[in-house]
């Protein structure tokens, strides 16, 4: 009887961890739209050779960390898209495994720090959306090494420590609507 049960506890858990985990029921091709969906975690079950990630309006609140490696399985992804969530932290190492992302939306969120950890390995990153947050604080060296970076926005946020000259990156365009601390 021992033996059974603890199969019937073990599949239940199975089936428990199942139903917790976010289905993408999204729209997915080479593209997956999954904005608006009422989602509270990033799906885990997604086309790895999609190229655009539209997670945008979703209420991501039970995690409110980016945590490492969550996009681990979409090396093809080029866009992007988390504006409107509740995102307070991102991790290091979040978004490492993205070779080829050429734009990120982070918008309207609650980050309030960027450290240069962050973008860690985007070296094909050319734009970069920060708008609608709490940054309080971009530290230096944080775009350093975003060679390929030609427009950020950081409209709505009082950013500090963050010099004119774009940590010299020198292929830098303009940071649009940044406000003064």
């Amino acid at each position: 009887m021992g033996r059974k049960l603890r199969h019937l506890l073990i599949f239940l858990l199975i089936i428990l961890k199942e139903l917790n985990t976010p289905a993408a029921d999204c729209s997915c091709k080479p593209r997956c739209r999954c904005s608006d969906l009422g989602l509270t975690s990033i799906p885990q079950n997604l086309p790895t050779s999609i190229s655009f990630l539209d997670l945008k309006g979703n209420r991501i609140t039970n995690i409110k960390m980016l945590q490492s490696g969550t996009f681990t399985n979409l090396p093809r992804l080029k866009v992007l898209t988390l504006s409107d969530n509740q995102i307070s932290t991102i991790q290091l190492g979040t978004f490492t495994n993205l070779p080829l992302l050429q734009e990120l939306d982070l918008s309207k969120n609650q980050i309030t720090m960027i450290r240069p950890d962050f973008f860690e390995n985007l070296r094909q990153l050319k734009i970069l959306y920060l708008s609608s947050n709490q940054i309080t604080m971009i530290q230096p060296g944080t775009f350093a090494n975003l060679n390929q970076l030609k427009m950020i926005g950081l409209s709505v946020n009082q950013p500090s420590g963050q010099n004119k000259q774009h940590d010299n990156n020198t292929n830098f365009g303009p940071i649009i609507g940044q406000n003064k601390p």
